[in-house]
């Protein structure tokens, strides 16, 4: 006696595609967003935001209550729950100087460096 092995093309491809989706979700959220802020400008940073790309207005202050004095620097999370790399970077100073950087990518950057008269990103 023989048996028939049934194969279940109806079910086995629309399984596959739910396990390929949630192994992509699942890369996307092992994605480093976290970003070392490191002040070398002569001022105290008082404010500290960013936003993805998409977004129109800016986020929370990052910093909060805190400041980051002339000197140090502060290890960031930016990661707004939405899977986006791509984010503006704002920080404010004491003296009422802004500096912004436009479009970086934070799942590949690991440093922003903010001096007096520039910024640079590693």
């Amino acid at each position: 006696m023989t048996t028939k092995t049934k194969v279940a093309t109806g079910v086995v491809s629309p399984f596959l595609i739910v396990l390929c989706l949630l192994a992509g979700s699942a890369y996307a959220d092992t994605l480093n967003r976290h970003v070392r802020v490191h002040n070398n400008s002569s001022y105290v940073m008082t404010e500290l935001r960013a936003s993805n790309v998409r977004r129109t207005d800016w986020e929370e202050d990052i910093l909060g209550v805190r400041t980051l004095p002339p000197g140090r620097s502060i290890n960031v999370n930016i990661d707004d729950g939405s899977g986006h790399c791509r984010y503006d970077l704002k920080a404010r100073f004491g003296s009422g100087a802004e500096v912004v950087r436009w479009n970086v990518d934070v799942c590949t950057v690991t440093d922003w460096r903010i001096f007096n008269n520039s910024n640079r990103i590693d």
